[in-house]
């Protein structure tokens, strides 16, 4: 009986997922936006576009979607990211000014700097030798340089 009730609760839950054929008469009224309008997570209905230190990606991007100019960083695909302008883009593939700072594994406590995207600005961590990522830069002046708008 607990096995079928299981059954039946998995099913629901699956048909929650799934988009309903889009009526655009019944989306709501535009919100007042920030930025710009995207099409939401069943791409019928405008929802607000999210702008520089939003939340936005995720599975589906439940978390929405960036304005233009902006793309969503985020440190694993279908993850959680964060808006950042196209500006701050480096030339990789994830976007290095988005990342937050890691230590790596080992510990040779090497001084280094990252850029923290919610104060746009440069500051210091201690590097561990190996690992981490790739908002990791020797110099303050490369950070910069890679990093500001």
């Amino acid at each position: 009986m607990k096995s079928i009730l299981l059954i039946l609760l998995v099913l629901d839950v699956v048909m929650c997922l799934r988009c309903r054929p889009c009526e655009p008469d019944l989306c709501p009224p535009r919100p007042l936006c920030n930025g710009g309008y995207v099409k939401g997570i069943c791409g019928c209905c405008d929802t607000c576009a999210k702008v520089d230190g939003e939340e936005c990606g995720g599975l589906w991007n439940m978390y929405g979607k960036c304005d233009v100019g902006f793309v969503c960083a985020q440190v694993k695909r279908h993850t959680k990211g964060v808006c950042v302008s196209v500006k701050k883009k480096s030339n990789n593939k994830e976007n290095t000014c988005a990342l937050k700072p890691e230590t790596g594994p080992c510990r040779a406590a090497i001084k280094a700097w990252y850029y923290d995207y919610k104060t746009d600005t440069c500051k210091r961590f201690v590097y561990g030798g190996c690992g981490g990522n790739t908002n990791r830069f020797r110099e303050k002046k490369m950070c910069q340089k890679t990093c500001y708008a």
